[in-house]
């Protein structure tokens, strides 16, 4: 009696502790995808936004590039959405878009627009 106790309580033990060191593990590597994701999506924009950028103005990103990028990268969606996700990203309201501005469009291509009524 006294031996099947003794075993039981050290197979729990030790299920416990491997299973303390399989879920350590696990975090770990499920944090570095999510850090590389990260890090891709911000490589991708700085990528976008030096093609977009012309040689006369190579730190920030006309209205109408962004146009240009937005027919191509959300084809069916109307010109007004594309405005308007360019007017959400301006936050400096200078008419053109910073690179810092520029990170922001994996949020803002996920907002859905509607007309408001004039009542």
């Amino acid at each position: 009696v006294f031996f099947i106790v003794y075993l039981s309580l050290e197979l729990y033990f030790l299920m416990n502790l491997l299973l303390a060191v399989v879920y350590d593990t696990f975090s770990n590597l499920e944090k570095n995808k999510v850090k590389a994701l990260f890090f891709h999506k911000r490589e991708g924009c700085v990528h976008a936004f030096k093609l977009l950028v012309t040689q006369g103005n190579h730190t920030h990103l006309t209205v109408k590039h962004f146009l240009g990028m937005m027919e191509y990268f959300l084809p069916k969606q109307s010109r007004r959405d594309y405005y308007l996700m360019f007017k959400s990203l301006n936050s400096s309201k200078t008419g053109i878009l910073s690179l810092d501005e520029f990170f922001n469009i994996f949020k803002v291509v996920r907002l859905k627009w509607k007309l408001r009524s004039d009542t």
